[in-house]
């Protein structure tokens, strides 16, 4: 990474200096887009093998393993280390 302070949207923006910054090349809607679908493939793919392991699961019980593994794979994404800025 460059270690030039670059221009940056942060207060102070004078004395505040980010060596190395550099703003989003992607904009919103492609941030978002990416964010849901990732989510998606996450939660449809664990929706899938929790059938396959148990038919008689219940709508609660389903909705709550998938909420256990929503809240995995969001701590589990943002322990990665601090080069990877897609999620966290």
């Amino acid at each position: 990474m460059d270690s030039s302070p670059g221009v940056h949207p942060y207060y102070p923006p004078e004395s505040l200096i980010l060596g190395g910054y550099a703003p989003n090349e992607l904009g919103l809607p492609a941030l978002l887009s990416r964010f849901v679908g990732t989510i998606a493939i996450h939660l449809g793919t664990t929706w899938i093998l929790a059938r396959l392991a148990n038919k008689n699961l219940g709508v609660g019980d389903q909705l709550a393993f998938l909420w256990f593994m929503l809240c995995a794979f969001f701590f589990s994404s943002c322990a990665r280390p601090t080069h990877f800025t897609d999620f966290c």
